[in-house]
């Protein structure tokens, strides 16, 4: 949704459909995908519609996605309007998703609404370096040789010997409930 928008065909635009008819979409049966490109993964760079309105334009007027300019500029008004209104998610603090992965203390935090002083640090922690985040971090999720991701609290059995290692493929979480949002389970040892 990011983009202007990739999905796979089979199920992308459902589901940003059906989350946005909760909220401001009358009617599901006019939608409708239009197919620009294909990117470098292969994947369909398209615009979506309901009932003739463009759904990106819909979502980043309205503060709920960034314009994503490396891919078209077609949002960039839209954007500058969501930000000056400080629509959505521009009345807080956010970081780009195409920044969040990258983050360090040079990130830029964007948004309406100063991170309170203990938040910019956790904010551009690394949530996969070998230190927590914060303190209340303390959950550590790997991905084993199955290729489960697994997460381990303190009190596991595996918890020490678990390295924290962005090349390994961990992660922390600050939540049993974030980490089985983020489609880990609970270690069985």
């Amino acid at each position: 949704m990011y983009r202007d928008v990739h999905h796979n065909r089979t199920g992308m635009l459902r589901k940003v459909l059906i989350a946005l008819s909760l909220v401001a979409i009358p009617s599901l049966a006019d939608a409708a995908d239009h197919p620009r490109a294909v990117d470098r993964r292969g994947r369909t760079v398209a615009r979506c519609e309901v009932g003739g309105e463009d759904i990106q334009k819909w979502l980043v007027r309205n503060g709920w996605a960034l314009a994503y300019s490396r891919i078209s500029k077609d949002y960039e008004p839209d954007e500058a309007a969501a930000r000056e209104a400080k629509a959505g998610m521009w009345q807080g603090a956010f970081i780009a998703p195409w920044d969040w992965r990258v983050r360090n203390k040079k990130t830029a935090i964007l948004g309406a609404t100063k991170p309170p002083d203990g938040a910019h640090a956790v904010l551009l922690a690394s949530a996969s370096g070998p230190v927590a985040p914060s303190p209340d971090c303390t959950i550590k999720g790997n991905v084993n040789s199955a290729g489960e991701c697994i997460y381990h609290q303190p009190t596991s059995r595996w918890y020490a010997q678990i390295k924290m290692k962005i090349s390994k493929g961990t992660r922390w979480f600050c939540s049993v409930e974030e980490a089985e949002a983020a489609g880990c389970r609970e270690t069985k040892r």
